[in-house]
């Protein structure tokens, strides 16, 4: 079965983005076909990892989501810049698809179109947007798991968690398979009053679903970012990649694809 992966927040700011680009190209080098689809209109993620200028692309995740046939979606994906990773790129145009069309129609939509194209996948990354809309319903109705970032410097990270727990738990009127694949600290710096502060409060949150692989507080991950990397790709033998790929390694146990 292929596993999907929503990385969905309540927040922005959590480095949900950059999570998602760096755990694709760790799955990949671990042998994984992997799919990155980014759900979020500011693309980010789309200009990390994309061969080509976004708005040269003739099929983007506008026409996955809303083009009257549904096998499209097998057009709209492209490779990237990383060797066999596949992706599906963004749009500004989402943001508007998202208020406008998607309203009108129910949260199954990407479900369906996945159900085309998701067996030549072992894994498909869904980069959600950082908020509870549409967008993020349509991930997680179309998801085999869940998996929540949390800004490990920021003692807020976790209020109006219960926000998404309520939209899971609306979602999983459609799709009842959703399981939480577990929560993660992200820019996290375990030398500080504030990150022991949040980890306390986290650990007694998710129990056992807080995965112990922690992405570290590091301008490593900035830096790849700005030139268009992962920080796999620009600092391979660096703590920060390491710990990607720890993550990484133990998502794939949790989700069995060891």
């Amino acid at each position: 079965m292929t596993i999907i992966i929503a990385i969905a927040t309540q927040k922005g700011g959590v480095g949900k983005t950059s999570s998602a680009v760096n755990l694709a190209d760790a799955f990949v080098r671990r042998g994984k076909r992997t799919l990155l689809i980014d759900l979020d209109p500011q693309s980010n993620a789309t200009s990390i990892i994309s061969e080509v200028n976004p708005g040269k692309l003739r099929f983007n995740t506008v026409n996955l989501l809303l083009d009257s046939d549904p096998t499209v979606a097998s057009a709209c994906i492209i490779g990237s810049r990383i060797k066999g990773l596949d992706m599906i790129a963004s749009s500004i145009k989402l943001a508007r698809a998202a208020e406008t069309e998607l309203i009108r129609r129910n949260t199954t939509t990407l479900r369906k179109r996945l159900a085309i194209i998701a067996a030549d996948y072992d894994i498909i990354i869904l980069d959600s947007p950082p908020n509870l809309g549409r967008l993020t319903s349509n991930a997680l109705c179309a998801a085999t798991h869940y998996l929540v970032p949390i800004k490990g410097a920021d003692i807020f990270s976790l209020d109006g968690y219960e926000d998404l727990e309520a939209t899971v738990k609306e979602a999983k009127e459609d799709n009842p398979q959703l399981q939480l694949l577990g929560a993660f600290l992200n820019m996290y710096d375990g030398r500080t009053n504030v990150a022991q502060q949040l980890l306390g409060v986290a650990e007694s949150k998710f129990g056992k679903d807080l995965l112990s692989a922690r992405l570290p507080r590091s301008v490593q991950f900035e830096e790849a970012a700005a030139t268009s990397k992962t920080v796999l790709e620009a600092a391979r033998d660096g703590s920060p990649a390491k710990a990607v790929t720890e993550l990484a390694d133990e998502i794939l146990v949790r989700v069995g694809l060891t």
